[in-house]
């Protein structure tokens, strides 16, 4: 009986990773998600894929000196001296490889900027605009009446604010979150349910526009204000920017 309660206080404490828990990721771990360092969305023109490209050097750099600090942390967390010493190797590694790998996806992005200048120029003298969210040269809408089809054609196009729904309920915060709180929440949804990461989901293109419509509102103190006040009677005189667009805008370009 002693031999039996002996061994169960030797027992080491469950592993929270065996159990489901989770770490911040780290060079080589395979939940990393290419396409949340670096873009390969296609550039618009020369300007674009400058902007682009920069901002995929720059992730690459802050991602490798990152994990060159978190991964022997994390790997003291799982194995103690063992571990750390695999970190260290494994951040040196990431500390290398995804500056490397930035620098390579940034040029093919300046590169894909210069190459689409030509058609940029030709399709705009056409009269035709850039749809942000299907990265591609799309007809203006005839007409002064913008319907919600036109404006998910137009990347710069306005619409009215979608009558029925809770921005609160949208991003999934709680009405009294504060700015930071619904800034982190649009970002973390958008980037989930962007059309890039979900072609031809017409429902996640859906969800896409209507949380760049509701940060829109909250994200804006008046704005945010009046909508808590009157409720979406309270914006009747507002015009909401296209879902692809804004997040352009809000991501830098």
């Amino acid at each position: 009986m002693s031999s039996n309660t002996e061994a169960s206080a030797e027992a080491p404490p469950p592993d929270p990773l065996s159990q489901g828990g989770s770490v911040p990721s780290t060079a080589g771990d395979p939940t990393v998600d290419f396409n949340d360092v670096f873009s390969l969305r296609k550039p618009k023109d020369a300007r674009a894929g400058l902007s682009s490209g920069l901002k995929s050097i720059c992730k690459g750099v802050l991602a490798g000196a990152a994990g060159l600090v978190a991964a022997p942390i994390v790997g003291a967390q799982r194995e103690g001296w063992v571990g750390a010493a695999k970190g260290v190797a494994a951040g040196v590694v990431g500390a290398v490889v995804l500056p490397v790998t930035g620098v390579a996806v940034g040029t093919v992005q300046m590169v894909r900027g210069v190459v689409n200048t030509g058609e940029a120029m030709s399709e705009s003298n056409k009269g035709k605009i850039w749809d942000e969210v299907r990265r591609e040269w799309v007809d203006k809408p005839d007409g002064t009446i913008i319907t919600a089809d036109a404006a998910r054609q137009s990347a710069r196009s306005l619409t009215k604010p979608a009558a029925g729904v809770d921005y609160y309920e949208i991003l999934q915060v709680p009405r009294d979150a504060p700015p930071e709180a619904i800034k982190k929440a649009y970002y973390v949804l958008a980037k989930r349910w962007h059309p890039d990461k979900n072609p031809g989901d017409e429902s996640a293109h859906q969800r896409f526009q209507l949380l760049g419509e509701a940060y829109q509102v909250l994200g804006n103190a008046d704005l945010r204000a009046r909508y808590d006040k009157h409720g979406a009677a309270g914006l009747d005189q507002v015009n909401i920017m296209d879902g692809g667009e804004f997040f352009n805008i809000m991501d830098g370009g």
